[in-house]
């Protein structure tokens, strides 16, 4: 078809001696959008095999087929009372490992994270249920093994299971205590580890609505007289139909209790805000009586005539401090750059916040609340450099491009130092919270190519839509010497107490 087309179109061959059509001479334009022609059926054979497959791909995701094996893949381990502590499935423990790894290609979001998903060999035949129970493999043992397990169920370690992206969560086994031989009184610890998984899956049509699954069959961790542990992991699957519509399949795996919570939740922001309130209106009251106080003997001492009461009552309270409390600042290089992270991170939080109210974050979404925190911190950059060029232009400051320098790393250096510091532990103990190199790669990219722009052309703009600060009150030349203080009120000791407060509130 090809050939001929480009025989039937292209204007260059000469007419046939046969053809009762008039030969006539071609201009160059005509030439052009006949070859035009002749190319669009060759870009058309490739484009729609694409778009067949795209649209296949599409239409294919979440159906399955009578009998089609639908993977079950493993995702991190870790003890149940630290979530951040995970490692991969297979490396942790010594369970029913396949023959070759096969790791699912994971989203920047799910990689923040920390997940890794790795094939398993279940058998999962879509909609095929069986009462028969299947082995997966027949495990053995050693010293080693044991004390991994036993180390893994006093941790009351977890491990997730996805299907379908549906995710189940099950303990590695179970601890137990039993007194020991005799009357001594002293108790003995026996550990059960798991060695079957009942699988139930609800479904709907060709698609899947709902996974869970059910460990059992503990069988107690020791080491035997012969020096190895023998026992078999093995499953159980069985399938069940439901009305339940598959875009909604969500809901399912929101707590009954998730409402009630809500109202919680809401009771206790309420209950933190009258709180406070209360103690500003309790804190202001007594600011304005003292202030009170302060202004009737500055005017009581002005109504006097010369005399020794009307100029002593003119240095006390506040009117001591007239003369420095419009005096600017020194340090603006720092000062600036934390004013501009500072409003940069809370506008984030409340970003954040007002996110998670609208329940925008769902279990079922992995690394949804890593990848919109990390979209909204590059876009968030550019307020940081507005903020901080407005107080630096209009606080006097004269170097705005060194400022701006300083507001882009103020955050993220030391943010970077710790994050890499971090990140070698994670990969020291081979654990899944430590960043891929590509992740890091991608965020350093966009740090370059969104944080650094945004934040120099707010600071740029920040300074422009800005003036000098003018002081209602002229400041003295000389500074007020400062008396000396007790310890507690020193700067040392007022930097740790500050930082220490919020924890021991926690």
């Amino acid at each position: 078809l090809r050939e001929n087309h480009f025989r039937l179109f292209t204007a260059n061959e000469t007419p046939s001696r046969e053809s009762s059509l008039p030969s006539r001479s071609v201009s160059p334009s005509e030439i052009n959008q006949t070859r035009t022609l002749a190319m669009w059926p060759p870009t058309l054979s490739f484009a729609a095999p694409l778009l067949l497959a795209l649209l296949a791909l599409a239409r294919a995701e979440g159906h399955y087929h009578q009998g089609e094996l639908v993977p079950l893949w493993a995702n991190k381990i870790g003890p149940f009372s630290n979530p951040t502590e995970t490692y991969e499935f297979f490396d942790a423990l010594d369970w029913c490992r396949p023959e070759k790894l096969e790791h699912r290609k994971l989203n920047m979001g799910e990689a923040l994270q920390g997940d890794r998903l790795v094939k398993t060999d279940y058998q999962m035949p879509f909609n095929e249920s069986s009462d028969a129970t299947k082995v997966l493999c027949k495990m053995k043992l050693g010293v080693e093994g044991i004390n991994k397990f036993v180390d893994a169920i006093k941790q009351r370690f977890v491990y997730d299971l996805l299907l379908d992206d549906l995710p189940m969560r099950l303990f590695v086994g179970e601890m137990s205590s039993t007194l020991a031989t005799g009357d001594t009184g002293v108790t003995r610890s026996r550990f059960y580890v798991y060695t079957h998984i009942d699988f139930l899956v609800a479904v709907n049509g060709d698609q899947i609505i709902e996974a869970s699954a059910s460990p059992g069959f503990p069988v107690e961790v020791e080491v035997p007289d012969g020096g190895e542990l023998e026992f078999e992991m093995s499953y159980g699957l069985r399938w069940e139909q439901t009305d339940f519509p598959y875009s909604r399949r969500s809901d399912k795996y929101k707590d009954p209790h998730h409402y009630r919570d809500i109202e919680i939740h809401w009771f206790s922001v309420l209950n933190t805000l009258i709180s406070v309130l209360v103690l500003v209106i309790f804190l202001a009251s007594v600011l304005a009586r003292f202030v009170r106080q302060d202004v009737r003997l500055v005017t009581r001492g002005a109504g006097a005539e010369d005399g020794d009461e009307g100029d002593d009552s003119k240095e006390i309270g506040w009117k001591m401090l007239h003369g420095d409390v419009f005096r600017l600042p020194e340090g603006l290089d720092v000062l600036c750059p934390i004013l501009g992270a500072g409003a940069q991170l809370l506008l984030l939080c409340g970003l954040l916040l007002l996110l998670g109210v609208f329940e925008l974050f769902h279990p079922l979404q992995r690394g949804t609340l890593h990848m919109t925190t990390l979209v909204l911190y590059l876009l968030t950059s550019f307020v940081s450099g507005f903020v901080s060029g407005h107080f630096y232009k209009g606080l006097g400051g004269s170097q705005w491009m060194r400022n701006a320098l300083i507001t882009v790393v103020i955050f993220s250096g030391p943010a970077f130092v710790v994050g890499a510091l971090l990140n070698l532990t994670a990969v020291i103990y081979r654990s899944t919270r430590a960043i891929p190199w590509w992740v890091s790669g991608v965020i350093l990219g966009l740090w370059c190519l969104v944080t650094f722009p945004l934040t120099i052309v707010g600071a740029i703009l920040g300074k422009n839509f800005t003036r000098l600060f003018e002081a209602p009150h002229k400041s003295a030349k000389l500074p007020r010497q400062i008396p000396d203080c007790a310890w507690y009120r020193t700067r040392t000791a007022l930097f740790f107490m500050a930082g220490g407060v919020p924890f021991c509130s926690i």
